[in-house]
């Protein structure tokens, strides 16, 4: 539960942070195009270290594929060149894994479809920055998956041992 604590922190402090002193992006990528290039190296980190997490938090292989996405993001960052085929894998791998993850892994259906129901309002919609606010919606529905995952398994310890 700390790691997923950890990761929901670090997402919103990154994003939250560069939200703030670069102004809002048309995606998360997008940050690393707007960094300065002496500090271009701070995504390249902070997707490393969002994979790693993924892959110390899971417990399937939806949760690593989600952590080799974000190596592929962050390896990958210049989706706006020669890198964009490689770094939208790395995205599609991401999002795709953590719906299954939370979907089929934990049978919460229902949060994937309620991604799918949001993505097409953005889609149909005259919303700015339309990938951003996909992102942002999927980092939300996987992490509330795993904080249920994780609270579920927590109760279930408690009653074990209070015998209820």
């Amino acid at each position: 539960m700390n790691l997923i604590i950890i990761t929901a922190v670090l997402f919103v402090l990154f994003v939250g942070l560069s939200l703030i002193i670069l102004g809002v992006q048309p995606s998360i990528s997008a940050i690393y195009k707007a960094l300065p290039s002496k500090w271009k190296w701070l995504f390249v980190l902070f997707m490393f270290i969002l994979g790693g997490l993924c892959i110390a938090i899971g417990s399937n292989n939806a949760m690593t594929i989600m952590g080799f996405g974000c190596f592929f993001v962050g390896s990958f960052p210049r989706f706006y060149d020669d890198q964009g085929f490689q770094h939208y894998i790395g995205a599609l791998a991401i999002i795709s894994a953590g719906m299954w993850h939370v979907g089929v892994v934990l049978e919460l259906w229902i949060l994937p479809l309620i991604f799918g129901i949001i993505t097409i309002i953005i889609l149909l919609f005259n919303v700015r920055n339309k990938i951003l606010w996909i992102e942002l919606s999927a980092f939300a529905i996987m992490i509330f998956g795993l904080v249920f995952e994780y609270s579920h398994e927590l109760m279930v310890k408690i009653s074990l041992q209070l015998k209820l």
